[in-house]
């Protein structure tokens, strides 16, 4: 685990609710600064694998793939006094893609810059033997500044975290790029 037992961590307001956790805008009280908390439902089996996913993230570092800084048990901010597992990631102020797209039109640059980003953040996590899994407009963030591929299924070919094989997980990466490619350039022709 990261930093384990060493986030202290206020709870702002809830950002989404997913099948297996929750995620929290969050201070954390430490270092000064806003961060997403994962709250990762107990019980359940799925949460122990986004547990394991979230040890194998915080070992990816690139510009465009979420940032885990921890994985810890915190106060459940719905129920006090229960302790529950937690995934602390940097917080990105933006929007899903999806969203985005969902606007309208946007402009050749734009379409670049993400599809750049995104194609990048998927070569940066094949080359160390990774993949996605489950890539598709909603798993995107885009910020002003920033584009964020989250929420990522198969991280590891070792272990308890995917049975597929590589080459499998990759031919769904690809899959999830092309819709996501070609929701970037349906958007720009439309509008």
């Amino acid at each position: 685990n990261y930093g384990y037992g060493t986030v202290k961590v206020r709870f702002i307001e809830k950002l989404g609710e997913g099948a297996s956790a929750d995620v929290w805008r969050a201070k954390d009280e430490e270092i000064d600064r806003f961060v997403a908390v994962k709250i990762v439902r107990p019980n359940d089996n799925f949460g122990k694998q986004t547990i394991g996913h979230a040890n194998a993230l915080a070992r990816l570092d690139h510009p465009h793939i979420v940032k885990v800084h921890a994985v810890e048990e915190v106060d459940d901010p719905e129920h006090p006094g229960q302790r529950v597992s937690a995934v602390i990631m940097e917080l990105i102020e933006g929007q899903t893609l999806a969203k985005v797209l969902s606007g309208g039109r946007i402009s050749l640059p734009e379409a670049l810059r993400v599809g750049v980003a995104v194609v990048g953040a998927l070569e940066h996590m094949e080359a160390r033997g990774m993949a996605h899994g489950d890539l598709h407009e909603a798993n995107v963030l885009v910020g002003q500044d920033s584009v964020k591929v989250i929420d990522l299924l198969y991280l590891s070919e070792s272990g308890p975290l995917s049975t597929a094989p590589l080459a499998s997980r990759n031919r769904r990466d690809m899959i999830g790029l092309r819709m996501v490619l070609d929701g970037l350039l349906h958007a720009c022709e439309t509008g």
